[in-house]
């Protein structure tokens, strides 16, 4: 396939949330050309990965922007093993990056504890989701043969503070999660990462709802394909669910 030359830099307006419940306009410059990728990406992936860093960039549920693109950018660090700082960070929010950036096989239910004990449970989480997806568009940016994506400015505004409704429980995994105890549901704590990172598994592995049909396909790859795909990928990240 020829390489695509994708639009240059788009500027995405978004909301973002302000002191008295509002929402503020967001002006974040997103590029993810993959002009230099080895081949032409979808778009639907190409649209994913400016979504997922509008969304990493923007004020969360319990942490800032600046500290949101703080996470981001430890995470990344760990993985590519450069060193940044993170004053913005406690110290157990940098150590939640650098373990789910780097040696997630590490983390033991101990350590889980630990670090919610530290951070309180939902920020636990959040910090966690955004270290993964960001994990998740750096490794699918390196492996098209493209440079990695420079972070958003963040926005500005106050952590919204919803909580979630209803109630997560703790069943059989280590964090709170509504419902049962599966993948889609890992960060249903905080329903906001729960939805950004299903919309990097809907648009990279499957969406939920496709999981019923053994004979699904996309992008000319069965079923099978898929799962053997994500099964080796699995194992070399050690994510044994």
């Amino acid at each position: 396939m020829g390489r695509r030359r994708h639009a240059g830099r788009r500027v995405r307006a978004i909301g973002a949330p302000t002191a008295s419940g509002g929402r503020r306009p967001l002006r974040v410059h997103v590029v993810f050309s993959f002009a230099d990728a080895a081949f032409e990406i979808p778009e639907v992936f190409v649209e994913v990965s400016r979504r997922t860093w509008i969304q990493v960039a923007s004020p969360g549920t319990w942490w800032s922007g600046p500290e949101r693109v703080a996470i981001a950018e430890a995470a990344r660090a760990a993985r590519i093993r450069k060193w940044t700082s993170a004053d913005e960070l406690p110290k157990a929010a940098v150590d939640v990056a650098t373990m789910i950036g780097a040696t997630p096989g590490y983390t033991t239910a101990t350590w889980v504890g630990d670090m919610i004990d530290v951070l309180g449970e939902l920020r636990y989480v959040e910090a966690a989701s955004i270290a993964s997806r960001v994990v998740s568009i750096d490794t699918f940016t390196r492996l098209v043969g493209s440079g990695l994506e420079a972070f958003p400015q963040p926005g500005s505004g106050k952590p919204s503070q919803r909580h979630s409704d209803p109630t997560p429980r703790r069943s059989r995994a280590w964090i709170e999660m509504v419902g049962f105890a599966s993948p889609p549901n890992a960060f249903s704590a905080v329903p906001e990462e729960a939805a950004a990172m299903n919309d990097i598994t809907d648009n990279f592995y499957m969406p939920e709802f496709d999981m019923q049909y053994p004979d699904y396909s996309r992008m000319g790859l069965h079923r099978t394909q898929i799962e053997t795909v994500a099964g080796v990928t699995s194992h070399a990240n050690e994510c044994f669910f």
